[in-house]
């Protein structure tokens, strides 16, 4: 197979029940002869990647790579750098791509529209007699490549419906329409503020080269979040970023996924340490821009928000084992002490950079 236009990474674990359907997806696909997939077995052991196997046989430009269980992050990374094609684009094993946005839109009667950041969103709760359809979008690859090669953009992004099996939500994020956007302050904030709401670095299409040129890989030792963390620090980076309508990406959200930890305690503290990792990861990186002072000061008060209003909200935060040590040692909690060495590291980083 000759170079292909775009790598398709798919991490894998114990995904028996759905991998299948993922890869269907990507074989109704017009455009993905031009694909190759690289499905990452994170060492499952419910038998999943004999499923894949499958397949790898039966098409060339499907292929497998098992390791040891490293988590998601590590995954990712293994098959960026196994990656031949001219883009990559990230796809989990429990999710498909390609459905027709219009097929679903009429469930969304009352959205909510972003106009200051051209991107629409809202929510459907329906019950099990009601579960909702939707068709088929065989030109979604072709979409996005056709939009990453006439355009020259770092970055493609298209919408995404999420089906929560836990709620019986629908709930949308969808561009209301195609656009561009440069590297200016002006654009890179609504760029940046988009990318905070998608919550995943999935539904996208990135340049191979910008992303090595810039060394973006997932970040280990989060929990959750990592993609999000990737793909906030690829558009900020990117010099053009297109936005296409119409073209979505079915996410599946089930009762065993992360982001469906139980127990509310339990909930926001995980993404409480992951939104400060996150954020204080973004701020060190915005500080060696000080074109971006503005982006800057709006990302330091989300940061200190978190800190602190998780600190007044919950009595044990930071959490009551702080990962490494029990309760009745909270008060000497490096959790703590980490949250404000990174504010203080974060502020002078930034007058430095701004002198």
């Amino acid at each position: 197979m000759k170079k292909p236009e775009l790598s398709i990474i798919i991490p894998m674990y114990n995904a028996r029940d759905s991998i299948e359907a993922c890869i269907e997806s990507l074989l109704t696909q017009r455009d993905f002869g031009l694909c190759e997939a690289i499905v990452i077995n994170d060492g499952s052991d419910d038998g999943c990647e004999k499923i894949v196997e499958k397949y790898a046989q039966a098409h060339s430009n499907i292929k497998l790579i098992n390791q040891e269980n490293a988590g998601v992050s590590a995954a990712r990374n293994i098959g960026m750098s196994k990656a031949r094609g001219k883009n990559i684009m990230f796809l989990d094993s429990d999710d498909i791509i390609g459905i027709k946005y219009k097929s679903v839109a009429h469930y969304f009667p009352n959205p909510r529209n972003r106009n200051e950041i051209d991107m629409m969103s809202g929510s459907y709760i329906f019950t099990d007699d009601q579960i909702p359809t939707y068709a088929v979008d065989t030109k979604y690859l072709y979409n996005m490549l056709y939009t990453a090669r006439n355009t020259d953009s770092d970055i493609v992004m298209g919408g995404k419906v999420t089906l929560d099996d836990t709620k019986n939500e629908l709930s949308q994020l969808v561009y209301t329409r195609d656009t561009q956007y440069t590297a200016s302050p002006r654009d890179k904030s609504i760029i940046m503020t988009q990318t905070d709401l998608r919550e995943s670095a999935n539904f996208a299409v990135y340049n191979r080269k910008f992303l090595a040129n810039y060394k973006l890989t997932f970040k280990y030792g989060m929990q959750l979040d990592e993609d999000m963390l990737f793909c906030m620090l690829a558009v900020f980076y990117a010099n053009k970023v297109s936005a296409i309508s119409d073209s979505a990406y079915l996410y599946l959200r089930h009762a065993d996924s992360l982001s469906n930890i139980s127990g509310r305690t339990a909930r926001e503290q995980k993404y409480t340490i992951a939104d400060i990792q996150r954020y204080s990861v973004l701020l060190q990186h915005i500080a060696k821009r000080p074109a971006y002072a503005a982006e800057y000061t709006k990302w330091l008060k989300t940061f200190s928000y978190h800190g602190e209003h998780a600190k007044y909200r919950q009595k044990n935060f930071p959490p009551n084992f702080c990962w490494t040590c029990p309760r009745d040692k909270c008060r000497d909690c490096p959790t703590a002490k980490y949250i404000k060495q990174l504010t203080e590291n974060n502020i002078s980083m930034f007058f430095a950079n701004t002198r």
